[in-house]
This record gives structure tokens, C-alpha cells and sequence, in this order.
């Protein structure tokens, strides 16, 4: 069966039109909490946002020098210190589980 027509192969319905602006609205949601986590916790933050239809990258904070000084700052962080022990990651869904299984065969011997 062939995709729908105009929409790039999407069934939910939506045009081209309401597709893009709901990702407008959706950036412009995730740099206001950018803001306000940054603000209220007094984080260094970075946010870059790609979209496929835009020639740049929209940003958080908007000035440039920011963002790079977030990515330095970052990148000077030692790796121990940049994953924290317990931390879930794609590469570790399960920190804990080959630290239990240690701590079990050592109680076996």
C-alpha cells in the first residue's frame, strides 16, 4: 500500500504546514526550560536545536560566545567526572547489575 499523498509518508494526518510550526512551538518550549533551569539552578547550559527546513541551528542562550564557552567548558570536565557512577545511559542500561553480580560470586568462594 502506497503512503498518503503530501505528507511525506506520515499518517497522523498533519499537513507539512502544521508539522512545522509544531516544532516551532516545540523549540521554543525547550529553550524557555532551558532558561528557566538555568536560571532557577544556576546551571551552565547549552541547547542546539537542528531542524531539516532551517539554514542555522537554533540556540540557547542565543549569543553564540555562550554557547561556545557551555561546550569548552564542558570539554575541559574530566571524563570521571562527566558520568556520574549510577548514571543511565544507552551504552549501560543497567548500572548496578555487574556490580551485584561481583559482589555475589565473591560471596560464593
Amino acid at each position: 500500500m502506497a503512503p498518503p499523498q503530501g505528507n511525506g509518508g506520515r499518517d497522523d494526518g498533519r499537513s507539512e504546514k502544521a508539522l512545522r510550526l509544531s516544532i516551532k512551538n516545540r523549540t521554543k518550549g525547550l529553550c524557555k526550560k532551558a532558561y528557566d533551569l538555568a536560571t532557577l539552578c544556576d546551571f551552565e547550559l547549552a541547547l542546539v536545536c537542528y531542524s531539516s527546513d532551517a539554514d542555522e541551528p537554533t540556540t540557547w542562550p542565543p549569543d553564540r560566545s555562550k554557547i561556545e564557552d557551555a561546550i569548552h567548558h564542558y570539554f575541559e570536565i574530566p571524563a570521571h567526572k562527566k558520568l556520574p557512577k549510577n548514571q543511565i545511559t544507552l551504552d549501560n542500561p543497567h548500572p548496578n547489575s555487574g556490580a551485584d553480580e561481583k559482589k555475589r560470586c565473591r560471596r560464593e568462594e
